[in-house]
């Protein structure tokens, strides 16, 4: 409740004036309540019990400045409040208006992912990169996942907070509904798979979705894919086709036998030294992440110490790492199936965690994290 009230000496307030002082509230006035307090200007017609905002109050003589805990909202009413202590009703001191901020819409989504026509039935994620850092707390509800008719598909994407956002806050991954993609799981019982083969479901980014300075995003975004079978088998680098560069100019290229997720890819593919340290160059995955080039820094390929004068092909110096945790669409990685049939006998074909190094003369070798 706010109500017009005497202060603690029989004064009243004579007129306060409150302005904006950087990002907090000056007021000034003759004899100001003891205890003071800032609420939205919408709180005032709610009634009941007031909730003040949070922030720090300094006094310095005839005035008060109050500092938000949090920044104040562009194009907003706020009011200055007091009481003599906590038994009285608040006073209505002052009012005053944030200005309205005209924000550049400029930030647009730069890819989703995966990027492909196609995706396994059994999908776990997609992913949404956007040209800028975005607004952490705000995409609940400004992505969803549509059927072929445009309608969104209930609970097939797994609810928001948390947000997996990117260090950056540009790539936001979207997981869809794991206990519905696990067979035998109850929400997979009870409401059946989010995706189905043969089915067309479109992943839409609404526009409203709002980037770090609060403003929206230029467009909204929407891509379709076509639902294909489901896929129950681990990430397998021998069904890769690795194509070892024949002269210093060439590029490392390896073609997966599957999609993979394109931001394990960058972090589980690295191009080592004979020291197994990473050789400096430049890696690129093409858009349905199924394809990954890889050129040394130096544009040569330094020949292994060890490798015959004559020997074809040659023996190179780099070979290529690959972590086991390196996934495909539907969370299989190299060490195990995302879901697997646990009551068929031998099901379990998982390896130990740790990374695979493939060489330039076909031989694998496998190295174990140290423990």
């Amino acid at each position: 409740m706010v109500t017009e009230l005497p202060v603690a000496d029989g004064s009243r307030v004579n007129d306060p004036l409150a302005v904006w002082e950087g990002g907090g509230i000056r007021v000034s006035g003759h004899a100001l309540p003891e205890v003071l307090a800032v609420v939205p200007v919408s709180a005032l017609a709610l009634g009941g019990g007031l909730q003040p905002m949070a922030g720090r109050w300094v006094r310095h003589g005839g005035a008060a400045l109050f500092t938000p805990r949090f920044p104040v909202v562009a194009g907003s009413g706020y009011a200055v409040v007091g009481r003599v202590d906590a038994r009285q009703p608040w006073i209505e001191l002052a009012r005053l208006d944030r200005p309205s901020v005209r924000l550049e819409r400029r930030t647009v989504v730069d890819r989703i992912d995966p990027g492909g026509s196609e995706v396994p039935a059994n999908l776990l994620r997609f992913s949404v990169t956007f040209s800028d850092a975005m607004e952490e707390g705000s995409a609940a509800g400004h992505l969803s996942l549509l059927d072929a008719e445009g309608v969104e598909l209930p609970g097939a994407l797994l609810g928001m907070p948390p947000e997996l956002w990117d260090r950056e806050r540009r790539r936001l991954t979207v997981l869809l509904e794991p206990g519905r993609i696990k067979r035998g799981l109850q929400p997979n019982v009870q409401a059946g798979p989010p995706l189905e083969e043969g089915d067309t479901v479109t992943l839409a980014v609404d526009a409203r979705l709002r980037d770090v300075s609060g403003a929206k995003l230029l467009a909204g975004v929407r891509r379709t894919y076509r639902v294909g079978a489901p896929v129950r088998s681990r990430v397998d680098p021998a069904l890769w086709e690795v194509r070892w560069p024949a002269s210093a100019g060439d590029a490392l290229v390896v073609r997966f036998d599957r999609p993979l997720d394109r931001a394990l890819v960058r972090r589980c593919l690295i191009v080592v030294d004979e020291g197994g340290h990473p050789v400096p160059g430049e890696a690129d995955l093409d858009a349905a992440a199924t394809s990954w080039t890889f050129r040394p820094a130096s544009g040569v390929w330094a020949p292994a110490l060890s490798a015959p004068a004559l020997s074809a092909p040659a023996l190179l110096a780099s070979s290529l790492s690959v972590d086991t945790r390196l996934e495909d669409l539907a969370g299989n990685s190299v060490r195990r199936v995302f879901d697997r049939d646990l009551s068929l006998e031998g099901s379990d074909d998982s390896v130990a965690p740790g990374t695979l190094i493939l060489r330039s003369d076909g031989s694998v070798r496998t190295s174990s994290p140290d423990v």
